[in-house]
């Protein structure tokens, strides 16, 4: 039941009871023995009242005699009732109430008591409703009255500063210790939009162009993104339907966050705080949906949804979301890692510049001074492989050379741990080897130590030391970067195969081409956690 439907039935179940209580009045019988016929004569309505109401025939200042049958103790004692509330309602204030008018309308209801003997029967006393209060507030009761009711003679009320309550000439009688009722002011309800044909025919229609002939939207400019620190932008589409479109991130950026608004595309990309400064190139994957607006839910959607995968299985219909790669590029210095961590630099003597390696990535992490090459080596001879049988090294064979994934067991040994990555095969691509060299831009700014495995001759021809004659495309030596100047196009590394290697400058371009040889093969190490990763590692024998 509505609020309105439930606030008219109170007024209306009132009304009844307070209509009873009247004829009780009137009559001066107790319950038990009253008619129907003469709780009709006291109604409102009836055309003859008496003091305790009014009728369309005017006022009337009797009160009628007891019956011969009636005791003389049952006559309603009207005057025992507290001041102010004794006797019926009227509209004298305000004269006679025009048709349709709605007012207040108080109804005190008790048990009744038993009759006291020695009081003979008196008039009720009309008196003008007093104005609803906070604790008790009035009840409109929002229904018209079928006839013009004439107002009561009363007694006129003192004047008071509250204006008066509008009166519907309701009656009102009460009893010793009485209870009242009280209705609230009417709470309207708006009505709901009607449902039209031509709605239920606009929105059949639209269901029928999403299920079986949608368009997907079309992502336009921009896509690329520039700005200093944090950067801003708003993606453009144009729904392919009509529908709004719903923007989503679909796949956060690697070295920081952004925030997508749903409905407009607008977009904010704040960058990690270490890359802040230096800057950083990011991206991130945004799904567009015109779908959203039409899609239904429960059985109704199961069908739709089923129709809409046979008409786009059919190419009748297009997906409803679009998914674009947004590139971010945050501007900064450009400079990553710290050029003094070429303090931890040591030349080799056999081949074993994957050991010299770790043993620098040791040193630098601990901040303290890196293991011989003597100790690295007695070290390596004493743990296993985990990629040949037996162990990492072996004195029998110096220039046979380790691998990375071995350089990761040595790292574990003093309570660092490592990640191994690269690319295998054809995903050695230039594409994916930029975004390793981010990958490994953000651990120099994040203060980790980075090893990677290279092409020698390519990185050595570039820094002016000429090659050995040997292949310029094979992987075959293990290096530490310490820095890279992104402004200038130089990487730093430690290098032990060289006598000058320490904190030998290559060009980015070579050194990323030196790189390619091994897949891209980085080793990014830390003192903290997370655990080793190394399933995607390959294995490389660098001896050189």
């Amino acid at each position: 039941m509505s609020l309105g439907a439930g606030v008219v039935t109170l007024g209306v179940a009132a009304a009844l009871m307070g209509g009873a209580a009247v004829a009780v009045a009137e009559t001066g019988t107790d319950s038990a023995s009253s008619s129907s016929s003469e709780a009709s004569s006291s109604s409102p309505s009836s055309t003859g009242g008496t003091a305790s109401t009014s009728s369309t025939d005017g006022p009337s200042s009797a009160a009628p005699a007891p019956s011969a049958a009636e005791p003389a103790d049952s006559p309603a004692k009207a005057d025992d009732s507290d001041p102010g509330t004794t006797g019926s309602t009227s509209s004298a204030s305000t004269g006679t109430v025009p048709k349709g008018t709605v007012s207040a309308m108080t109804v005190k209801i008790s048990a009744p008591e038993a009759p006291k003997k020695s009081d003979p029967p008196k008039e009720a006393v009309a008196e003008t409703p007093s104005a609803p209060t906070e604790s008790t507030p009035a009840v409109v009761v929002d229904a018209p009255i079928t006839q013009p009711v004439e107002a009561a003679p009363v007694t006129p009320a003192p004047k008071s500063d509250t204006p008066p309550a509008r009166s519907n000439s309701a009656s009102r009688v009460t009893t010793p210790s009485a209870t009242a009722v009280t209705l609230a002011a009417p709470q309207r309800i708006v009505a709901p939009t009607p449902v039209t044909l031509q709605t239920l025919l606009a929105g059949f229609v639209a269901q029928m162009q999403y299920i079986f002939f949608n368009q997907a939207p079309t992502i336009t400019v921009p896509k690329i993104a520039t700005g200093q620190g944090f950067v801003s932008g708003t993606l453009s589409a144009t729904s392919g339907n009509g529908q709004p479109l719903i923007y989503k991130v679909v796949k956060q950026p690697k070295y920081g966050t952004v925030s997508l608004d749903a409905a407009t595309g607008a977009y904010t990309y704040t960058p990690m705080d270490v890359l802040v400064t230096p800057g950083i190139t990011d991206s991130f994957t945004v799904s567009v949906d015109n779908g959203a607006a039409l899609r239904l839910t429960g059985l109704a959607g199961v069908v739709q949804q089923s129709l809409h995968s046979v008409a786009k299985a059919l190419h009748m219909a297009g997906s409803d979301t679009a998914v674009t790669g947004v590139k971010i590029t945050a501007t900064g210095t450009g400079k990553y890692g710290d050029p003094g961590n070429a303090a931890y630099w040591q030349q080799q003597s056999f081949g074993d510049c994957q050991m010299m390696a770790t043993a620098a990535v040791i040193g630098q992490l601990t901040q303290s001074t890196p293991p011989t090459e003597q100790s690295i080596l007695t070290e390596a001879s004493q743990t296993k492989s985990v990629v040949h049988r037996g162990n990492i090294w072996d004195f029998s064979d110096p220039d046979s050379g380790t691998n990375s994934e071995d350089a990761v067991v040595l790292l574990r040994n003093h309570g660092i741990t490592a990640e191994l990555s690269s690319f295998d095969g054809d995903k050695a691509t230039f594409a994916n080897g930029l975004l390793q060299f981010e990958k490994l831009k953000v651990a120099l700014a994040q203060g980790k130590a980075v090893m990677t495995s290279v092409n020698a001759n390519t990185l050595w021809a570039a820094s002016n030391f000429g090659g050995d004659g040997s292949s310029f495309t094979d992987p075959n030596h293990s290096i530490v970067v310490i820095a890279v100047d992104a402004a200038n196009g130089k990487v730093t590394v430690n290098d032990s195969g060289l006598p000058d290697g320490r904190a030998m400058e290559v060009p980015v371009g070579a050194f990323l081409w030196g790189w390619q040889s091994t897949g891209f093969d980085l080793i990014v190490a830390q003192i903290a956690e997370p655990a080793v990763t190394a399933n995607t590692a390959s294995s490389y024998a660098l001896a050189a």
